[in-house]
């Protein structure tokens, strides 16, 4: 921009950095593009605005697709920065909020370290990686290969340890562990099912011939079948559930993801497509909105019916599902993520740009966080659900 050149040509570098280090500059970028910060950082080789510049440079598609988050995600990236010249960054912009009374997603801790640090290690595949999990014990990472292989890598050392080829028709789309890390499932194919390997050796245990897909038909009478990409590990790690389709009717299973056989079931019509475990015995499950065929859903005037997250406790001796009598009611969307307190009091659910929490034994809604993120990744509780 005009005023950061005159800075840098007239040698005044205090002033270049200072007008570089204001928040309310950084915000310019909604007119100008995340491009223009970067290149007003190329005009002086200075140690900050050199940082300050890779930054801006990283962050480049989150600050473009998501302006009015800037604050946030300066704060998730800078935060660890050890910077004086950042920090001073970063309470400009919650003060600048605070006075605006502005709504946005300050990150409880750093989630990025510097972009000048030095790289800890590379996990490297000649081939597209089309999905990963990390196990939970943090010393395995399993990734999708061009969608029909799976390998494993060693955590610590970089290092492949194994391949693994998958004969499908169908790709390979989605990644489970099991909590206790003993066995991880993957979903995969149009009409195939899970297929589950143990950790021990890393041999095939069973496949799960189970119909993940969900019917439904348009207003015009039309049908399809729509994939969920959905399945969970129970608690205990000792059943999968998954929402089916068997002859139309739908039904929750629990599987043994040892032998593969049904464990328990029970009717549920609603299209389950998202699932919540908590800590204790709380399972909820968020479903697809029913009116989301409806022609008229993005008219302004169609007035939509509310979305339900079903709740469940696991009865981990007979390992059966038991509805609650109440269901948590508010989302006029479908409902894409869960998660579950570890003390099953909570439960936050999210459908495209906006995120609820939920008192999980009353129904009552705690509270609600309107965001332009429309793609929100993820859902967890931390530090024992206290955020």
């Amino acid at each position: 921009m005009e005023q950061s050149y005159q800075f840098a040509s007239a040698g005044m570098n205090e002033a270049y950095e200072n007008y570089l280090f204001d928040y309310l500059y950084i915000e310019q970028l909604k007119y100008f593009g995340t491009d223009a910060l970067i290149e007003d950082c190329r005009y002086l080789s200075l140690q900050n605005v050199t940082l300050l510049g890779k930054f801006h440079r990283l962050a480049s598609v989150r600050f473009t697709r998501y302006p009015s988050q800037l604050a946030g995600e300066l704060w998730g990236r800078m935060a660890a920065s050890g910077n004086t010249r950042f920090d001073k960054l970063l309470q400009q912009a919650i003060e600048i909020k605070t006075q605006r009374k502005e709504i946005w997603l300050r990150p409880k801790f750093a989630c990025f370290d510097r972009p000048d640090g030095e790289m800890i290690r590379t996990y490297q595949s000649d081939e597209k990686i089309n999905g990963m999990a990390l196990s939970p014990d943090n010393k395995r990472i399993i990734t999708i290969i061009n969608s029909c292989q799976l390998a494993i890598w060693d955590v610590e050392s970089g290092k492949l340890l194994r391949n693994i080829p998958v004969s499908a028709e169908m790709p390979l789309f989605h990644i489970l562990f099991a909590p206790d890390g003993t066995s991880f499932a993957v979903i995969w194919g149009a009409q195939e099912g899970i297929k589950i390997w143990n950790t021990s050796n890393y041999e095939f245990q069973c496949d799960l011939k189970t119909e993940l897909y969900h019917y439904y038909e348009d207003r015009e009478g039309a049908s399809y079948r729509l994939n969920g990409k959905c399945a969970a590990y129970t608690n205990d790690s000792k059943a999968i559930i998954v929402k089916t389709a068997d002859d139309k009717i739908g039904k929750i299973k629990l599987l043994n993801p040892v032998t593969g056989e049904v464990i328990s079931s029970i009717i549920e019509t609603s299209e389950v497509y998202s699932y919540g475990i908590g800590g204790k015995s709380l399972i909820a499950m968020g479903c697809l909105h029913p009116d989301r065929n409806n022609s008229e859903w993005a008219r302004p005037w169609f007035k939509r019916k509310l979305s339900p997250v079903l709740l469940f406790d696991y009865d981990k001796e007979t390992q059966e599902l038991i509805p609650r009598n109440y269901v948590l009611e508010g989302h006029d969307d479908s409902v894409r993520l869960i998660a579950v307190s570890p003390d099953d009091t909570m439960v936050a659910t999210s459908q495209y740009g906006k995120v609820k929490l939920w008192d999980a034994n009353t129904a009552i809604l705690l509270g609600e966080l309107q965001t332009d993120h429309q793609g929100i990744g993820t859902l967890t509780f931390l530090e024992g659900g206290k955020n």
